[in-house]
């Protein structure tokens, strides 16, 4: 039986295939090396630089090597695809990707110890804090929340006022906005009341 995939699968098998290849080689790194053998023709390389052309050089460098060694090394990876646009940009996304997941691990550990060292935390019932990146500003933001109202407030103080020392282990605290808001969870609006406030470091 012959299971049907499509291209958008196949794209996403090859993603997750060659990720984690992204930290140790950069995109086109066998092109490179191909092209600075001394004893591979100047013919072939000529060619290389031809998105078009480039599968069928590898091909012509595996056929032409007398030593068989440029056949072993092509043999473990599709390079011609490896030193594509395509690959690039799936290793430019897989990066950011990395980075971004970095970045908001990082800004989730300073956020809690900031309400750790606000001594509030014991105060801020039904406490909630989301972290998340603002995609269009390139920022990591939280959203903080609780159902004690002036606790909250004073924690939103103590952001702004950078824990009294102007910042927060070398790190300024933005809030917004001005004034706590409210919603509620419920469609009536009598239960499920919170109050939150967003911050983002400046």
């Amino acid at each position: 039986m012959i299971t049907k995939i499509t291209r958008r699968q196949l794209r996403q098998l090859i993603n997750e295939a060659v990720r984690g290849f992204h930290w140790a080689q950069k995109p086109g790194w066998m092109k490179d090396k191909i092209k600075s053998d001394p004893n591979v023709d100047k013919r072939i390389k000529g060619i290389m630089d031809s998105p078009d052309q480039l599968k069928s050089s590898f091909e012509l460098v595996r056929t032409l090597d007398p030593t068989g060694e440029w056949g072993e090394k092509l043999d473990q990876h599709d390079h011609a695809f490896l030193a594509s646009p395509e690959y690039e940009k799936m290793q430019q996304a897989d990066e950011k990707r990395t980075s971004d997941m970095y970045r908001l691990a990082k800004w989730k550990e300073l956020v809690n110890y900031a309400i750790d060292q606000s001594g509030l935390r014991s105060s801020l019932d039904d406490l909630a804090v989301d972290i998340t990146m603002h995609k269009k500003h390139d920022v990591t933001m939280a959203g903080i929340r609780s159902t004690n109202h002036d606790a909250l407030l004073r924690l939103k103080d103590y952001l702004d006022m950078g824990g009294g020392n102007g910042h927060i282990k070398g790190t300024t605290f933005q809030t917004y906005p001005d004034n706590l808001f409210e919603f509620a969870e419920s469609e009536d609006g009598d239960e499920g009341r919170f109050f939150a406030f967003y911050t983002y470091p400046i």
